[in-house]
């Protein structure tokens, strides 16, 4: 099982993260969400995305986070992310990687 394991985290969740990056994926999962997900663990959020929070600034949502989000609207921030990741998928697929 360790190949499927490798595959599902390459083809899956880590192209999206490599893609992304970890601070552009915070920014688009909402520094807001993240925050409230910790405190609800009992927990506190890291110190940088805290920062963030109390200042409102939540990522995309706001406009910005870890990065500036100048008219950008999730939607469309969303659909150049899936389309980028559906290029890369059928470019995997033409190979016979997957």
């Amino acid at each position: 099982y360790p190949e499927l394991i490798d595959d599902v985290i390459s083809f899956g969740f880590g192209r999206r993260m490599a893609y992304t990056g970890y601070f552009k994926r915070l920014d688009l999962i909402g520094l807001d969400f993240i925050t409230t997900q910790a405190k609800g663990r009992g927990a506190e959020p890291w110190k940088p995305i805290a920062e963030r929070f109390y200042r409102g600034e939540y990522g995309m949502k706001t406009g910005k986070g870890f990065y500036d989000w100048p008219g950008d609207s999730p939607k469309q921030v969303h659909r150049r992310l899936n389309t980028e990741l559906i290029r890369l998928m059928k470019q995997d697929m033409e190979a016979g990687e997957i």
